[in-house]
């Protein structure tokens, strides 16, 4: 029978079961080991001049960023507060979910799966000496149907010492383990981006994406963060006019949507 794919209209998932067994006495076998695995399967196309497609249909990305923390529980957060984040993000009209900025408990992923939003999953730690902690991030989170692309570091950090070395041998990493997502980062436009396959910045508005694309048009973009226009880090900025110049990058055809607003809950 054809596979039904996965999506955040229709989040379809199928039951894997794998069996790890042993010879016995003659022709016999036993099952030494066995797990249950929930995967999805869709097909994801990041394109440079109409955005991000899902199984072949166009999807504008509506998302927020997330901490992994909770008032009253720091970064143990249980499950039950995880799915109140996620069903509050979909109640808001988001499809995506921002993982700010490292790899979260696995059991997230899962509820993503389930519940029908993708996932930017994300590390901060780009340096060399953080290569293994990369590849383990991609190999553990590599068969969640959520997870649409993996990013490598965030503002400021994507600016190091060696950074093309560092983005190649990060890129390198993970096309070994996962040939059907990209490279991606939250930089800044005058950074270098020779290993990174999908760029965001962060609280840019349409110019500086316009700019960006102009020079570069084979380069998919995605607005990564936005919007924290009443925050006191950006007391100074008017608020109506920041959620309009901050918002509107990401509506623009040639840009995948918006990952994004800063954040869901803090």
């Amino acid at each position: 029978p054809a596979v039904e794919l996965w999506s955040v209209s229709k989040p379809v998932l199928y039951n894997a079961q794998f069996q790890l067994e042993e010879a016995g006495g003659g022709t016999s076998w036993s099952v030494a080991d066995a797990m249950n695995v929930s995967v999805g399967f869709r097909t994801l196309n990041w394109t440079s001049e109409h955005g991000l497609f899902v199984n072949s249909r166009k999807l504008k990305l509506r998302g927020f960023s997330n901490h992994d923390s909770f008032a009253g529980v720091g970064t143990a957060v249980p499950d039950r507060i995880n799915l109140f984040r996620v069903h509050a993000l979909k109640a808001l009209g988001a499809n995506t979910w921002r993982m700010a900025h490292n790899p979260y408990s696995s059991s997230v992923y899962g509820l993503l799966d389930i519940l029908g939003v993708l996932a930017w999953d994300e590390t901060r730690d780009f340096s060399l000496i953080y290569l293994q902690d990369l590849h383990d991030m991609v190999k553990r989170d590599r068969t969640h149907a959520c997870v649409a692309a993996w990013s490598l570091c965030n503002e400021y950090e994507c600016h190091q010492e060696k950074m093309n070395q560092t983005q190649l041998a990060f890129q390198a990493s993970i096309n070994s383990l996962d040939g059907g997502r990209p490279s991606a980062a939250n930089t800044k436009t005058s950074y270098s981006f020779a290993g990174i396959d999908l760029l965001g910045f962060s609280h840019g508005d349409v110019a500086i994406y316009a700019q960006f694309h102009a020079a570069h048009p084979s380069k998919p973009l995605v607005l990564r963060e936005c919007c924290s226009c009443i925050s006191q880090r950006l007391s100074a900025r008017s608020e109506g006019s920041c959620m309009h110049d901050q918002s509107t990058a990401g509506s623009v055809d040639f840009n995948a949507g918006s990952l994004g607003v800063w954040t869901l809950m803090d």
